[in-house]
């Protein structure tokens, strides 16, 4: 079997001695051989059914690190190398979710925060602490959550003895009862408490570490939302129709542009002053080629469905009452002017990436083991691209409201554009000397867009799923430098260059086993065993060289 332990085997021993000076001999020897063993632990002895399988199980046995390995399988075959504490309450939330993220409380910089597991516990801190208390219901997956654990985890050590801050994971169905009862519509969700009852909310979701401490020297309740003036209500020249007036108009205007939009859109509320000063040059002009409307869909939705709006701005020109052109293109002021003036056909929409001839495999579900276990050295891109991706999210969640949650690490004494590689690393991948290092990788650039999930964002049908938008320039960005460096390998049977295209629904699951949480993201395998994320140590070198004999061992592009 495949030993986890490391055993030491001694030589030939010494004479004999008998006696004090023996018994001291003895001790000696006892002494000298337990420092050996801590300082030059050997690998054990294994026979070649044992090699066997520790090549089939993926376990190094000549591996210098001590103590035991754990090693996670799924589906039989081999997925990842448990590397977090080695505590009952880590490994079972892992095998929950072995391609979630590690506990809160194990960071060690969260050591101050309170960490809530169960309802019987949260009752009973309210119930014990004289001390108000902040509390910060959260899911480990949440995009807002993560980016405010930062802040949240060091007010608790800044506050430390005055007030309580503490957290929970309320995403489980059981906590159903305790998040209706706390008005927890989405996450984070903060609840302050003074002697075990419930004040107010904290709504700060940008807040940082003094943000919080400050808030709770004089905890104040959010300030109401003034409501937003409609769009048809504010005056403009835009001419603003409904399902019963839609028809008419456009039979009484021969050259109708028409924007289909939600209140709510965040590119709607970009465009909407662009329009309006379009408008105001368009229709109040007696010579004017066409006029501008707007349709709230959100409304009018009987209109929305004949012309099967399903994003927002949605644009669409009309002629003599009849559907001509959907035109994504138009978004500022002097584009709809001389468009209107000139109409034309949009230009064809762009060829996907998988639909363009390169050396580039682009996998799914149904290959993706298959094909990567056949190649020694795989590099996988997982990315989204720059489109919404998930039905129901552009036209029901209130994106305006949200925020982009980055984890930009581009370098500010470097130029936009500049490409970055790392060095040549000590690990045995060699196939023949060294090679220059190549291109790729976007370190941690764009994830997802994170929306809270509100009564007031969400109408009926949609409140009970997670809905999230895929917005990943930096994919677009990346492609053609990982589809050249798939140039230089194409003849080369042992190394693959690989894409995964995350948004399809039937690569949900894998790129979330894959440890998925931004885009894009780069994996290396080795015969298909996952190896590494393309992050580390940079060194500057020219991507113009010739061809290597190897693929690089890390290497990336950065758009700062």
């Amino acid at each position: 079997m495949c030993a986890v332990g490391r055993a030491v085997f001694g030589g030939l021993g010494a004479p004999e001695l008998s006696g004090a000076d023996g018994e001291m001999r003895a001790r000696t020897e006892q002494r000298d051989l337990a420092r050996e063993k801590s300082a030059h632990p050997q690998p054990p002895r294994l026979d070649s059914e044992s090699r066997k399988l520790c090549k089939k199980m993926k376990v190094d046995p000549s591996s210098k690190r001590s103590g035991a390995e754990m090693i996670h399988y799924k589906d039989g075959t081999f997925h990842t190398e448990y590397n977090r504490p080695e505590t009952f309450k880590s490994m079972v939330a892992f095998l929950r979710d072995p391609t979630g993220p590690p506990l809160w409380e194990e960071n060690p910089e969260a050591k101050d925060v309170v960490h809530i597991e169960n309802e019987k516990d949260f009752r009973k801190l309210l119930k014990k602490e004289e001390r108000p208390i902040l509390m910060m219901f959260y899911a480990p997956w949440c995009g807002v959550c993560k980016r405010m654990m930062p802040a949240f985890q060091q007010a608790a050590t800044d506050t430390k003895g005055r007030y309580v801050l503490a957290g929970m994971n309320v995403h489980p169905a059981e906590f159903d009862g305790l998040k209706q009862e706390f008005d927890v519509k989405g996450y984070p969700t903060f609840c302050y408490f003074e002697k075990g009852k419930f004040l107010h909310h904290y709504e700060n979701y940008g807040a940082t570490a003094k943000d919080i401490a400050d808030w709770m020297k004089n905890p104040q309740p959010p300030q109401p939302k003034t409501p937003e003036i409609p769009w048809s209500e504010q005056g403009s020249a835009v001419y603003h129709l409904t399902d019963e007036t839609f028809d008419h108009f456009l039979e009484e205007h021969p050259s109708v542009l028409v924007m289909f939009y939600a209140p709510w859109c965040g590119h709607c509320k970009k465009m909407k002053p662009e329009y309006d000063e379009a408008a105001e040059v368009l229709n109040k002009d007696r010579d004017s080629p066409g006029v501008l409307a707007a349709v709230d869909a959100t409304i009018h939705k009987a209109i929305g469905e004949r012309y099967h709006i399903s994003g927002f701005p949605t644009v669409k020109y009309f002629e003599n009452g009849e559907e001509k052109y959907t035109l994504p293109h138009l978004r500022n002021k002097d584009k709809i002017i001389d468009w209107l003036h000139n109409p034309q056909a949009p230009p064809p929409p762009e060829q996907s990436w998988e639909e363009k001839p390169s050396s580039v495999s682009h996998l799914g579900t149904e290959d993706f083991r298959e094909a990567l276990k056949k190649k020694k050295h795989a590099l996988v891109m997982f990315y989204a691209p720059c489109k919404s991706a998930v039905p129901g999210c552009s036209e029901r969640s209130e994106l305006a409201k949200c925020q982009l949650a980055f984890s930009s690490r581009a370098l500010p004494d470097l130029k936009a554009g500049q490409l970055l590689m790392l060095r040549d690393s000590r690990r045995r991948m060699r196939a023949g000397g060294r090679a220059p290092p190549f291109l790729l990788h976007s370190p941690g650039l764009p994830l997802t867009t994170s929306c809270r999930k509100q009564d007031s964002n969400f109408t009926s049908g949609y409140k009970d799923r997670d809905i999230t938008l895929s917005w990943c320039p930096h994919c677009k960005s990346a492609v053609p430098h990982f589809t050249a460096a798939a140039e230089v390998f194409k003849e080369d049977r042992k190394v693959a260059y690989a894409a995964v295209d995350c948004t399809k629904g039937q690569n949900h699951d894998l790129c979330k086993q894959e440890g998925v949480e931004g885009y894009p993201t780069f994996n290396y395998y080795n015969y298909g065993k996952y190896a590494e994320k393309y992050t580390g140590e940079r060194g500057v070198s020219s991507a113009s060289r010739s061809k290597m004999s190897h693929p690089p061992e890390k290497t990336f592009f950065c758009r700062a």
